[in-house]
């Protein structure tokens, strides 16, 4: 089982079933009774993994950023050449105090494998299967940039 959770905003709290100190493992007592015991989940008819929320929720990171976007759609208009992407640059010191960097780049597009049937542009849209991930070209190597 895995897990992750990253807020969209720093200090946001969880909505999602959950417990705040979810036990390690379950060599003392039975999974089914410490539910029964300490939570009200339902473990017939639930659709979530509420263990794998709390472990989640646990084991978050505190990451140096603002967190992830609140995205449930692509803009309106956008066109089917639409591409979206982003930038990442890491840098470290080494052994000796220097700067390692990193930097890396990639783009997220939208392009159907043929023309539709019908002969009309696809609009993009986050329900249709034919999005691409690639590598942006022309990164510069300077920091800032």
């Amino acid at each position: 089982m895995g897990w992750a959770w990253i807020p969209a905003q720093p200090g946001q709290a969880m909505e999602a079933d959950h417990v705040d100190a979810p036990p390690e493992n379950f060599a003392d007592q039975d999974f089914w009774r410490w539910v029964r015991a300490a939570t009200p989940w339902d473990l017939v008819g639930g659709r979530d993994n509420p263990l794998a929320n709390s472990y989640a929720l646990r084991d978050r990171q505190a990451w140096a950023s603002r967190g992830l976007g609140d995205y449930l759609d692509v803009a309106a208009g956008t066109g089917p050449d639409a591409v979206s992407g982003f930038v990442v640059r890491l840098e470290l010191p080494d052994a000796s105090g220097h700067p390692i960097r990193a930097h890396s780049a990639a783009e997220s597009l939208f392009s159907r494998p043929g023309r539709r049937p019908d002969g009309l542009d696809e609009t993009p849209s986050l329900f249709h299967p034919y999005w691409h991930a690639r590598l942006a070209a022309g990164l510069s190597d300077a920091p800032g940039d």
